[in-house]
């Protein structure tokens, strides 16, 4: 991650989720980087299962990405 860039990250213990509300927490967390300004090229999401079964959510706005 550079300078500049912004970060939605989240650990969602075991039990805790399901693969809906995982898709609904991540399409909110990618809508509110696009309401900071970031291109749909520019928001990258990373969706790690832990092995203790929960899941982290890293939502990232890399400003520049779509540019290069």
């Amino acid at each position: 991650m550079a300078a500049g860039d912004v970060e939605i990250s989240t650990l969602v213990p075991e039990g805790e989720w399901t693969q809906e509300s995982l898709a609904v927490l991540v399409q909110g967390y990618e809508r509110r980087i696009a309401e900071m300004g970031a291109l749909p090229a520019e928001i990258k999401t990373n969706i790690e299962h832990t092995d203790l079964g929960g899941v982290k959510i890293r939502v990232v706005w890399e400003k520049g990405a779509a540019a290069g």
